[in-house]
């Protein structure tokens, strides 16, 4: 009978042991987060165009990230970053033409501004554990962008149908913090330079 108190006091101590060493982040794990993003600079620019008295319809969404991360160690994880965002609006407003009798005819147009865009980075995350639930980390990576600002007008007036290609480089730094409900799920914010200043979303922990 003392043989079984004994090696059950020893199995409970072992399992305690374990559970004291668990950590927020450490050596292969692989965690996968989701969010969104925060307006952009890219839509408080589109909008910062409207004209005076413009009618103002916003399009679109903010940006949407999808994240994979690999811990190469305690302190420090490798991954891969991708976002996608489509925003823009329309604007309707009176613009005054002058016609053939010398007078000028009052007339309503629609202007339709959208810049949508994709990045992939490669991402390099240091590591601070708080808890066994909480860690923060500051992160860094670069990688490639895609996509287009566009403008169409039906003001006979404007150029209709341009097109402007963002720069290829996408860069990104940004503070994090992840907090974990379960040993597996949590959620994670971020701050800094990555296409919007703020977001926030899932993280699940394998």
């Amino acid at each position: 009978m003392k043989k079984i108190i004994f090696a059950a006091l020893a199995f409970a101590l072992s399992i305690t042991s374990i559970e004291s060493k668990a950590q927020s982040f450490q050596e292969g794990d692989v965690i996968i987060s989701a969010g969104y993003g925060a307006n952009t600079l890219g839509r408080q620019i589109l909008k910062a165009i409207e004209q005076e008295g413009a009618e103002i319809d916003l399009t679109g969404h903010n940006p949407i990230f999808a994240k994979l991360e690999y811990a190469i160690s305690d302190k420090w994880g490798l991954g891969v970053n991708f976002f996608t965002s489509n925003i823009g609006f329309k604007q309707s407003y009176d613009y005054e033409v002058l016609n053939e009798t010398g007078t000028f005819t009052t007339n309503r147009y629609e202007d339709s501004y959208s810049y949508k865009v994709n990045a992939i980075s490669l991402r390099f995350n240091r590591h601070w554990e708080v808890t066994e639930k909480f860690d923060i980390y500051f992160g860094f990576g670069g990688g490639t962008k895609w996509g287009k600002l566009e403008y169409e007008s039906n003001n006979p007036e404007r150029v209709e149908g341009e097109s402007i290609s963002p720069i290829p480089f996408a860069m990104e730094c940004t503070m994090g913090a992840r907090y974990y409900f379960t040993p597996n799920i949590g959620i994670y914010s971020e701050i800094g330079m990555a296409r919007s200043f703020f977001q926030g979303g899932l993280a699940i922990k394998f």
